[in-house]
């Protein structure tokens, strides 16, 4: 079904509830929407199998219903990958099975602290990285000026896949996303006090 971006967007907004919700909205997705649900589900086919990428996107207590319509839709096997707590029960309330495999790490900034001595490592390495001169400072790829810098990330990120020996990953992973603004937030770190090359970056959804 096609549904256009700018809907998509809206409903990411109003009800997306966990770190990848705006990552359905990149890379080969198809959606699917049900009458009375006010969200939609991504997902993918592979194997015959299809795939919900992420946690259905829409109010929790209509999820369970989205998840029947979809799975009743679908004629094939259906399975899900990386649900959140909130939706868990709604998809074992329609008979899946589940299995947890690691946990996200997820950090409070106002009571966050290097204190301590289970983050010494960090410590030291944060304070390595200052002595070295390195910088860390936000980046806006869609800046006036910004496409240097933005041929920098490609060319780091590229450096970096080749050496894993493997192409970047997308289904509920995001992409590097320098075409086209999103939520994305873009922190780079440069050494000699910043006016030095690219060491560095990182890629966050606001």
């Amino acid at each position: 079904m096609q549904i256009q971006q700018a809907k998509l967007d809206s409903w990411v907004r109003r009800y997306g509830a966990s770190s990848s919700s705006y990552v359905l909205l990149e890379g080969p997705k198809s959606y699917f929407t049900s009458p009375g649900v006010d969200g939609f589900l991504a997902y993918q086919v592979s194997g015959g199998v299809a795939l919900i990428a992420g946690d259905p996107v829409c109010a929790p207590h209509h999820a369970r219903q989205l998840i029947h319509a979809f799975t009743t839709a679908m004629m094939r096997p259906v399975g899900a990958y990386q649900v959140s707590p909130l939706m868990l029960d709604a998809f074992r309330e329609e008979g899946f099975a589940d299995v947890q495999i690691g946990k996200e790490a997820v950090f409070d900034l106002n009571c966050f602290t290097l204190a301590g001595g289970k983050m010494e490592l960090v410590r030291a390495a944060t304070n390595k990285a200052r002595r070295e001169g390195l910088v860390v400072s936000e980046h806006d790829p869609f800046a006036k000026g910004a496409d240097v810098i933005n041929d920098e990330l490609r060319e780091i990120s590229a450096a970096w896949l080749k050496c894993k020996g493997s192409q970047e990953l997308g289904f509920v992973l995001g992409s590097l996303g320098l075409d086209h603004p999103s939520a994305k937030r873009y922190f780079i770190a440069r050494a000699e006090k910043g006016t030095g090359r690219i060491e560095g970056f990182i890629v966050c959804e606001d």
